[in-house]
């Protein structure tokens, strides 16, 4: 399928109250602008606009399909984290959040085995905020329990029950895809008004009401939707 037209690239900054939350929200539109436009645009989102102390995140969204563009822009964004812990973000864990899906977009998260968070992809490639699944053993990375066949079997089965609420309808406009039917990267539409290629259902309402996310659980959940 075609890319989507943006990559999408978040900032996290540990927790802060409102006061310096917009001292780094300053400093972030500042790094934005100072990208150069000739090259593609850049938008800085403030995600977490809640006055009260909370984790933060910022969206950067570079409207562009190169990935040569992308990973020029990622590695100006890694350096700018660094840089700002020397500054305004002294003392704070501030970095380029990649290891979860952002936002998460189906509260509460199962309560099983394997752990499972739904969301937007986060990492720098050409999947980059598409609708994606991530199932993982939360702990010490030796002795996970064992993955058994039934274990399997009801990991999929509660994945599928969500993606299915979550999912965008726009890939029912393909006859055929190697997914089955319950929609992928191949088959999502990238200029469908609702997930906007994204295969998530609420993207587009999510985007027109500020990119905004709830960090109340402790998770980085999208506001504004069906999702929190």
């Amino acid at each position: 399928m075609p890319e989507r037209p943006e990559r999408l690239f978040w900032m996290y900054a540990s927790a802060i109250d409102g006061g310096r939350a917009a001292a780094l929200d300053a400093e972030n539109r500042s790094f934005a602008r100072s990208w150069p436009t000739v090259t593609c645009a850049l938008h800085c989102e403030t995600c977490v606009s809640l006055p009260g102390t909370s984790p933060r995140v910022w969206l950067y969204r570079l409207a562009t399909t190169d990935q040569a563009v992308a990973t020029q822009f990622n590695g100006r964004l890694a350096q700018y984290c660094k840089t700002l812990l020397g500054g305004v973000g002294a003392g704070l864990m501030i970095k380029r959040q990649t290891n979860l899906p952002q936002p998460l977009i189906s509260p509460p998260r199962p309560d099983s085995w394997p752990k499972t968070d739904v969301g937007l992809h986060s990492v720098n490639d050409q999947y980059n905020g598409m609708l994606v699944s991530y199932s993982y053993h939360e702990g010490r990375y030796y002795h996970p329990p064992h993955l058994q066949l039934s274990t399997l079997v009801d990991l999929c089965s509660t994945i599928r029950r969500i993606w299915t609420t979550v999912a965008c309808r726009c890939h029912q406009a393909v006859s055929a895809c190697s997914c089955e039917g319950v929609g992928c990267f191949e088959c999502f539409q990238c200029g469908c008004p609702e997930c906007d290629g994204t295969g998530w259902k609420d993207f587009v309402t999510w985007a027109k009401q500020g990119y905004q996310v709830d960090y109340s659980s402790g998770f980085p959940l999208a506001r504004g939707t069906a999702a929190g």
